[in-house]
């Protein structure tokens, strides 16, 4: 329900709660050099509320990037 904008919605998707936990890690971690962001349908994203989701959660993953890019802050 929180990202209707997609192609193929699943009841038991990830919620949004649990990803910034990943993404703080994956933020952190040397080990991450990709980051995809898929599925998404805007026909049926309602008031782009899942392009702005994606937005968000791309953002501050970046923010992360770069507060942990000197090697000396990379962890892992």
């Amino acid at each position: 329900w929180v990202a209707p904008g997609t192609s193929a919605a699943t009841p038991f998707g990830a919620p949004v709660d649990a990803l910034g936990p990943v993404l703080a890690l994956l933020g952190r971690t040397r080990f991450c050099r990709v980051l995809d962001v898929a599925e998404l349908c805007p026909t049926r994203d309602v008031s782009n509320q899942t392009a702005r989701l994606a937005a968000s959660l791309v953002y501050k993953f970046a923010l992360l990037r770069e507060e942990y890019s000197a090697p000396e802050n990379l962890s892992l």
